[in-house]
């Protein structure tokens, strides 16, 4: 959190005190105080006692919790209800170089902007305990140049900025004449409302951003859950307002170790919070779209009776076809067929529980995973081989996922083992991640010195960049797009997998070429076994194989970077606005 505080500004001992425990709730991005004026000499001064007479909506004679939305739709939108910057508190924001270049254009109204830039998707709390004392000095600069040209010109400024980023309509336009012709009257006593609309009068220019709930199970480890992490913090970057609504909160037990992966000013509404009054939050925060990204959304919202007015936008990653069957009943495929306008899936599997079960002639389109693209070398060096005391001659296999049987860990443990006496070379295995079966799979294989299970890592890619080879046995039913594939494609590691989902496409560069090797998952294991190891042993033992591998392996990974997939969402989004 940032608290801008000049020096000959004063607040009470517990301003902090009041205002910080307000920073609990996530989706809190922006608080502020009780603000009051003091003379040079430290005296009061009440010329602000009255600054928010005549705006409605809110009640400041107590504290409150409101919607940037409604803020900026409001009363934020008539005036600057934060007199002064020193009586704020505000999650760090990550700001656009086109948006710090507007920012540093104002001279004297950069804070409103700055206010309505930082909130955007979240809520500002006004706490009426915690005082704040701003010294009025009417030599000041903002005092000269309150009632000059240039007033005038970043009122028409500031109207623009936020017409563009909260849509205020022209009511709330009208508003804000009338209270700066109040102000002006003092000095230009003939001013009328008519003349100040004209004055400070503009146009809404460009498209204006949306404003999006992006819908996920929580911040557990899995690519179900890292994807809309990614497309959240992407679409904010594009300057949207993003809402990140998860339906789970992690218990004390189980640390929460994705939610450091989300920007930290997308603000987190979690399902709990909202169960009760589903459309009171969507009409609160003005969402105009959502999008989610786990089957519990779609089975939390029939259970809750709601029904959705806006676009709402449901992307596969495997869920539908891993929940047990008994949840896809005759009437909760009618709610999703009332209610959902189009699924994106990753592969053919994840519509087949849902046309099986009548939802034919609907809107399903293809899409893709992606992850932010990163350079070679990226990252932090761990030193793995240091380490785990590896030659620079040692092999090092790397697998990230889930611990189940199903994503294959038993099955690379024994084409390790075997590898290791076929190329005569010290092959070793690391497994990163934890699940329903870590413990049984690890208690099987204590006697294998060559396996390294690092657990739950809550970004796997620098150990995978220190590793020679991606191995993924999976025959889960669940799997689609997996994201392990991708981080070890872009990290340059040839990667030996199974046919399962997306893979084999994934897996394929545009001409043709595949970073490692495909074996079908529909043989025995045995088969499938020795043909993996016949791929590793067929790269290690060849160089000029390795380097092709290599090249071929960045080069299909390129294809999947968060820009292209994030234009795919918005261009699919902006569908349903024209």
């Amino acid at each position: 959190m940032v608290w801008i505080a000049e020096s000959d500004d004063e607040c009470a001992p517990d301003f902090l005190a009041n205002m910080v425990p307000h920073f609990k709730r996530e989706e809190i991005l922006l608080a502020y105080g009780n603000i009051s004026y003091i003379n040079a000499d430290g005296t009061p001064n009440s010329d602000l006692s009255n600054y928010y007479d005549g705006l409605t909506d809110l009640d400041w004679s107590h504290s409150h919790i409101v919607s940037a939305w409604r803020a900026f739709t409001g009363p934020f939108a008539v005036k600057n209800i934060i007199p002064n910057v020193s009586g704020a508190v505000f999650r760090k924001p990550i700001l656009t170089e086109a948006e710090k270049s507007r920012l540093t254009s104002y001279t004297f109204a950069g804070d409103w902007y700055f206010y309505a830039l930082i909130a955007r998707g979240g809520s500002i709390a006004f706490c009426n305990e915690a005082r704040s004392y701003f010294r009025l000095n009417r030599t000041s600069t903002s005092q000269k140049a309150f009632f000059s040209e240039k007033h005038l010109s970043e009122h028409r400024m500031i109207v623009q900025d936020i017409r563009k980023l909260y849509g205020i309509k022209e009511n709330a336009i009208q508003l804000h004449a009338e209270e700066l012709a109040r102000v002006l009257k003092h000095r230009i006593p003939d001013i009328s409302v008519a003349d100040v609309a004209r004055l400070i009068d503009t146009k809404e220019q460009g498209p204006r951003d949306l404003r999006i709930c992006i819908a996920s199970y929580g911040f557990t480890v899995g690519g179900g859950e890292i994807i809309p992490i990614e497309i959240a913090n992407a679409l904010r970057t594009r300057g949207h307002h993003v809402t990140f609504l998860a339906l789970m909160q992690n218990f004390h037990d189980d640390i929460p170790v994705l939610r450091h992966r989300l920007r930290n000013d997308i603000p987190v509404i979690y399902w709990d919070e909202v169960r009760n009054n589903f459309q009171g939050f969507l009409n609160e925060y003005g969402i105009e779209l959502i999008n989610s990204h786990n089957f519990g959304v779609e089975y939390f919202l029939y259970c809750s009776g709601t029904q959705i007015n806006i676009p709402y936008i449901s992307s596969l990653h495997g869920g539908y076809e891993s929940v047990e069957k008994e949840f896809l009943t005759a009437d909760f495929i009618a709610y999703v067929r009332r209610n959902v306008n189009e699924w994106l899936y990753l592969s053919e599997k994840n519509i087949i529980p849902l046309t099986e079960r009548g939802l034919n002639g609907i809107h399903f389109t293809k899409s893709f995973n992606a992850l932010t693209l990163r350079p070679a070398n990226a990252g932090l060096e761990l030193r793995i081989r240091q380490s785990l005391n590896a030659g620079n001659d040692s092999v090092l296999l790397v697998l990230a996922s889930r611990a189940l049987h199903e994503k294959g860990w038993q099955t690379a443990i024994e084409v390790t083992q075997r590898l290791r006496a076929q190329t005569n070379r010290d092959c070793r295995l690391l497994l990163i991640g934890d699940g329903r079966d870590f413990d049984a799979i690890r208690a099987a294989n204590l006697d294998k010195h060559f396996v390294h299970f690092l657990g739950r890592l809550d970004n796997p890619c620098p150990v995978i960049d220190e590793c020679d080879f991606g191995i993924f046995p999976s025959t889960f039913s669940g799997e689609s797009f997996p994201l392990f594939v991708l981080e070890c494609l872009q990290s340059g590691l040839p990667v030996v997998a199974t046919d399962i989902g997306e893979i084999p496409s994934i897996m394929t560069t545009t001409t043709g070429e595949i970073p490692g090797q495909v074996v079908s998952r529909n043989q025995g294991e045995q088969l499938l076994i020795n043909e993996m190891v016949q791929a590793l042993a067929g790269m290690i033992d060849d160089d000029a194989r390795l380097r092709s591998a290599k090249r071929a392996a960045r080069i299909a990974g390129e294809r999947f970077c968060i820009e292209r997939l994030t234009d795919f969402y918005l261009d699919t989004f902006l569908r349903y606005f024209h």
